[in-house]
Order: C-alpha cells, then sequence, then structure tokens
C-alpha cells in the first residue's frame, strides 16, 4: 500500500462517519461517493487561508483528476468549473450552448 488513502481501514472509517451524517438527510442531500485526497490541503499551496478555510477554486485545479473521477459515469453530473465558469466543463462535441455567443 503506497498512499493513506488506499488503507481499507481508514476508507471504512471515512464510509462510517460519512454514513452517520447521510441518516440524517434526505437521499437528494446525501453523499454518495467520496474521494480521500493523496495529501492534506495546506496554506503554501494555496488551499487554504491563513484562517484555514478551504480556498474552493484551487482545491478543484490542484485536484481536478480525483474530482473528474467522481463524476465519472454520471452523464451530466460534473457542476461548472468555479474557476472557468459553466463552459469550460461543457463538451465541445455538444456544440455551442443556447444562449451563448460565438467569437468574432
Amino acid at each position: 500500500m503506497d498512499e493513506p488513502r488506499d488503507d481499507p481501514r481508514l476508507r471504512a472509517e471515512v464510509r462510517l462517519a460519512v454514513d452517520r451524517v447521510n441518516h440524517g438527510l434526505s437521499r437528494a442531500e446525501q453523499v454518495k461517493t467520496f474521494r480521500i485526497l493523496p495529501r492534506e490541503l495546506t496554506e503554501v499551496d494555496g488551499e487554504l487561508t491563513p484562517t484555514l478555510k478551504v480556498i474552493r477554486a484551487v482545491v478543484a485545479v490542484h485536484f481536478a483528476a480525483d474530482i473528474d473521477d467522481l463524476y465519472r459515469g454520471h452523464a451530466g453530473a460534473r457542476p461548472a468549473d468555479p474557476v472557468a465558469g459553466p463552459a469550460a466543463t461543457a463538451n465541445p462535441s455538444d456544440g455551442p450552448r443556447p444562449g451563448s455567443r460565438t467569437p468574432r
């Protein structure tokens, strides 16, 4: 086992905590899948403020592959990219979005 996030005991412990929280939530509000990140978020890497609040836009960029893996198989479920906006996550083969302007 190379990374702590691959430890089945850690995953089971996190799953138990998620299940406890989900118990009091409606189906729509429940956490259905999760990912344990390969490292802690840090202020040095720009992911936390000095008061330890998460800077979501930076985390979304740094862990984009992990986030994409969460949504794989859930067509249309990927939320808009908090940094680049909704157009960044649109499928280019879908053509222009309704109401979008074409560059001149």
